[in-house]
């Protein structure tokens, strides 16, 4: 008795092959998460067709050949996960997918930044940045730092008050006792820091632009002021990519997530 072959899928051609691989960006068309494991170099990801290949009952099968059906051009790269999410999309959604994946990959690493739309189902499931609060060891230099310049500051201010008429209690010499109270103050301060050695939180994330493995850290709008009122969250704002200022995103209320921004003139001083 005879059995019945087996119909195996027919592999893509080479140049399709490169095709796919190197226009997906090794980014999943649709969560936007790299599917390539940097630290193994192993993937974990299926290779989906946009028109169905053989199961007529989903949404996005046609009957076209099955030589069309195997090219780069109906192939788009997926999590497993992804895949089955997917799977009953109509075409014009997975051909909606497929295209807007490529071209943001095309943009993103040709300098080309625009803000990710949210909120809009199927068509813009884009990737956010997921904040984590990281405990960041104490640094005692700062402090050492504050000492030493305050202290220096102080002796300034007390030359320059015994050089001039100390009975003449004139603008400059009450500006002097003030600036040596608050350089006394800020000698009590990093001495203080320094005793109790406390753990600073930061909110920390991965940048979420292709091919960047950069660290996307909170900027504070207002540093100074949270300084003074104790702020241990910072405020929304500003996520910058320590690997390239120019990616950069905006931060939601809780923190929880972020969104890229359209501030590619954004310029910061690098220190």
């Amino acid at each position: 008795m005879q059995k019945n072959k087996k119909v195996h899928r027919k592999k893509l051609p080479h140049r399709d092959l490169k095709l796919l691989w190197g226009l997906s960006g090794g980014i999943c068309a649709y969560c936007k998460r790299p599917f390539i494991d940097m630290e193994n170099l192993t993937y974990t990801v299926h290779q989906a067709h946009v028109i169905a290949r053989s199961d007529k009952s989903l949404p996005s099968y046609r009957e076209i050949s099955l030589e069309e059906k195997d090219r780069y051009e109906n192939h788009f790269l997926l999590h497993p996960t992804c895949h089955e999410e997917t799977k009953y999309f109509s075409l014009e959604e997975l051909q909606a997918i497929k295209e807007n994946h490529e071209k943001h990959i095309r943009d993103t690493l040709n300098g080309t930044y625009h803000p990710f739309p949210i909120g809009k189902g199927k068509f813009a499931k884009y990737s956010h940045i997921t904040y984590y609060p990281i405990e960041k060891r104490f640094n005692p230099l700062k402090s050492y730092l504050s000492i030493l310049f305050s202290t220096i500051m102080i002796i300034l201010f007390f030359l320059y008050i015994i050089y001039i008429d100390a009975k003449k209690f004139d603008t400059p010499f009450f500006l002097c006792v003030s600036l040596i109270v608050f350089s006394s103050l800020l000698i009590v301060k990093a001495i203080r820091e320094i005793k109790q050695k406390q753990i600073e939180i930061i909110y920390e994330g991965d940048c979420i632009f292709a091919g960047c493995n950069g660290k996307v850290n909170i900027i504070r709008p207002s540093p100074i002021w949270d300084t003074i009122t104790k702020q241990t969250v910072p405020e929304p704002g500003m996520g910058i990519c320590n690997f390239d200022h120019t990616h950069t995103f905006t931060v939601s209320r809780n923190l929880s997530i972020s969104n890229r921004g359209d501030y590619h003139d954004f310029k910061i001083k690098i220190s």
